[in-house]
């Protein structure tokens, strides 16, 4: 993973963890937060 897209994920999971709490945040919100299928989240 380069850095940045490690740091659009970073970036993204901040904004779902401060939005949702971390009980409440999916991999789907930080991937819809991304822009990117759930899928391609983890790439």
């Amino acid at each position: 993973m380069g850095a940045d897209r490690l740091d659009e994920v970073l970036d993204a999971a901040y904004d779902c963890l401060t939005r949702y709490g971390v009980r409440r945040t999916t991999m789907d919100d930080i991937a819809s937060t991304m822009g990117v299928s759930r899928s391609a989240g983890y790439l």
